[in-house]
């Protein structure tokens, strides 16, 4: 997305902008189809057991990329961009950075959701 916007304009904001909503997008898409596919693999997948992991998980992921994600997405690629770097290299590397500490807030969150709530969130 972030390479198209490019094509269109050269202002580091909406590049940087397009790459944080290409993140989100392609985010939210890749964890459904891994999450059922996970699921259908260990013969466990349910309509039901996906509703309560949905509602277990979105709204933290929803802050967490809030707070972590896009901004380090967003400021990362604007960073490298107004460097003078190319938008390929500038998105890849930005993603890179910001999904890695999602992941480590998300599975910090997961850790402590196993503990306290006593019950197993995406085992």
């Amino acid at each position: 997305m972030a390479f198209l916007m490019s094509k269109v304009t050269a202002n580091e904001t909406f590049i940087s902008t397009s790459a944080v909503i290409g993140g989100l997008i392609g985010g939210a898409v890749f964890w459904l189809a891994t999450h059922i596919f996970d699921e259908k693999k260990d013969g466990v997948y349910s309509s039901h057991h996906l509703k309560k992991d949905i509602t277990s998980f979105t709204p933290v992921a929803f802050l967490l990329a809030l707070a972590i994600y896009q901004p380090i997405l967003f400021f990362n690629s604007r960073y490298l961009l107004s460097n003078g770097d190319s938008v390929v290299y500038s998105v890849i590397g930005a993603q890179l950075v910001a999904f890695s500490c999602f992941l480590i807030a998300i599975n910090l969150y997961r850790r402590w959701y196993n503990t306290h709530k006593k019950k197993r969130l995406f085992s």
